[in-house]
């Protein structure tokens, strides 16, 4: 029997890739490229709505953060509360912050693409076979998911939820709420046990507790787990039974949080007096376009749009605009196996807008902060067509190209933030009938002591809609400074005359004061405290006039008072540091 030569074991090879240092280099790049962009706003000032947040209130040093856990939107405001207390009323950590979770969320955006990018398309039942792999489909899926990520890192589009810190909810919600999606496709092709089911479930439940638009996401899992897993069935959520239970539940608590939003809030849900739920319906079906249009062309943008109402469903351009919509989607879904991304990114779009762009009104129709949430959508729609390239370096370089010029328009929209004057005046220029931009622009420049410039657009503000006491108490503040105090008191007895209110009994007293009218100037103060005691403006100006009549006793009481209710009211400080 013929003997055989036994075999030697093969050499074990590492087949582990080898590490490469290039993706990094390009992504520092990118966030450095992202951080000059930004840069003007980083270095921005608090604007408007920044200034009514929790770390602005009297109290923002001596209240618990306990206290806003009954609140709306608890997570987002205990973060105020923690800036506030540590940095006070320096905007730079603010922004920097904002632009941190900014650099996070585009790691988030790109694991997603890239997760997704991979998946294979479902084939068409009767399809005879599979296409055969195709290295350039390799290569276009990784440039797709990196160029998707850098046009969410710094497309103009999104420099109202990074650069304005009053949006900062838009920064925040998305990062749980793309940190449970990332999650969630990773895992998804695997039965998910209860270990990473709870993961998910508990970062969706911290993107709610930050903002109600992250309600959307339990649709958006279900909607994946039909398109992609394995594609078209509902055989992978079957399998991932035990997440969808506990959503159910979670469900539950986030429908119950955002009912008392809405119950409560003055600016949005059914309640609003503005428009009711189906003409905001009708009137997002033309707001959905500009969002798309400026998706594609970044020109023309707007902190506040003013975006008129349709009141008729008879509205022809709304009628269009939800047309089309509706031929789209349902496009979509029969192009399915087609263009399996762009449809399905068209949809996840609609998905994620649906909170903020469909029956629940909002009072202003258009916000481009609104987007941020979405955007994902449009990437994907985006990786189609880059996914039917022939791929090199060439048309790579183009890429980058691209990213580079959002990035220069992106710097430029961010100068807008480096002042109030800039962010109005930009906003005029926009929609020149925009009376709230003409009126704050107005506010602007007063709080610069160019009164003679805000008297100007006070005027126009006027002219452009009948206003009730808040423009007249302001326009006469304006007067006062821009020394025409006569006028001044009779803009504020006009204002009186609308509203009745302590705040304008306090101004009018205060610019009585001024005017050395001291009785008077009592008399409109008196009448404030008697109708407010909690306003510590008007105990301020009180002790002002009293010191003018030589009641120093009296005079201290009062600026005691004040302090007591707001111990950082400067007037108070420095008048009973005086008399002291």
């Amino acid at each position: 029997m013929k003997k055989t030569k036994s075999r030697q074991p093969l050499p074990v090879v590492d087949v582990k890739p080898k590490w490469t240092w290039q993706p990094y280099a390009i992504a520092a790049a990118a966030f450095a490229v992202a951080f000059m962009a930004y840069g003007p706003a980083l270095r921005g000032p608090f604007l408007f709505d920044d200034l009514r947040l929790p770390y602005t209130q009297a109290d923002a040093l001596t209240v618990q953060w306990t206290s806003y856990l009954r609140g709306v939107r608890p997570l987002l405001n205990i973060l105020f509360w923690w800036l506030g207390r540590t940095w006070g009323m320096n905007p730079a950590p603010y922004h920097l912050l904002s632009f941190t979770l900014h650099c996070a969320n585009t790691v988030l955006v790109w694991f997603i693409l890239k997760r997704l990018l991979d998946a294979p398309p479902a084939v068409k039942p009767d399809a005879s076979e599979k296409p055969a792999p195709d290295q350039n489909r390799e290569r276009a899926k990784s440039t797709a998911a990196w160029f998707g990520a850098g046009v969410f890192l710094l497309h103009p589009l999104q420099t109202e939820s990074v650069s304005y810190i009053a949006s900062m909810s838009e920064t925040l919600s998305l990062l749980f709420v793309f940190g449970a999606f990332a999650a969630f496709v990773a895992w998804f092709r695997d039965r998910l046990g209860w270990g990473k089911a709870l993961i998910v479930v508990a970062l969706f439940g911290l993107g709610i507790l930050t903002k109600e638009h992250a309600a959307a996401l339990p649709a958006v899992l279900l909607f994946t787990d039909f398109w992609w897993n394995p594609g078209f069935t509902f055989a992978g959520i079957r399998r991932n039974w035990r997440l969808y239970a506990l959503l159910v539940a979670g469900g539950v608590l986030a429908a119950t949080v955002i009912l008392a939003v809405l119950r409560t809030a003055t600016t949005a849900g059914f309640g609003l007096k503005d428009f009711t739920w189906y003409q905001y319906f009708f009137t997002q079906g033309r707001a959905l376009w500009v969002y798309f249009r400026l998706f594609v062309l970044p020109v023309g943008q707007n902190l506040d749009y003013q975006f008129p109402i349709s009141y008729s469903p008879a509205d022809p351009f709304a009628i269009i605009g939800l047309a089309v919509l509706t031929g789209v989607g349902i496009s979509a879904w029969i192009q399915r196996y087609r263009f399996p991304y762009a449809s399905y990114g068209f949809l996840l779009f609609l998905l994620l807008i649906a909170p903020t762009s469909s029956i629940v009104p909002i009072q202003d129709a258009v916000a481009e902060r609104r987007v941020y949430l979405p955007f994902i959508g449009l990437l994907f729609m985006l990786a189609e067509v880059i996914l039917r390239w022939k791929v090199n370096f060439a048309r790579q370089a183009a890429l980058a190209a691209v990213l580079v010029v959002l990035a220069v328009v992106n710097w430029n929209r961010n100068q807008i933030y480096s002042s109030s004057i800039a962010m109005w005046e930009d906003s005029v220029k926009a929609n020149p009938k925009n009376a709230r931009a003409e009126f704050q622009l107005g506010y602007a420049y007063y709080q610069e002591s160019k009164c003679a410039i805000a008297l100007q657009h006070y005027e126009k503000a006027a002219a452009l809609k009948t206003w009730g006491f808040e423009l007249l108490t302001d326009w006469a503040l304006a007067l006062e400074c821009a020394g025409e105090p006569e006028k001044a008191i009779e803009k504020m007895k006009e204002s009186l005359k609308l509203d009745r209110s302590a705040h304008g009994y306090a101004v009018l007293g205060m610019i009585y004061a001024r005017q050395g009218r001291n009785e008077e100037g009592l008399a409109a103060l008196d009448e404030a405290v008697m109708m407010d005691p909690s306003l510590d403006l008007a105990w301020a100006f009180r002790g002002t006039v009293l010191v003018q009549k030589g009641d120093k006793a009296a005079a201290a009481a009062s600026y005691q008072r004040a302090l007591a209710l707001n111990p950082s009211n400067p007037v108070a400080r420095q008048g009973l540091t005086v008399i002291r």
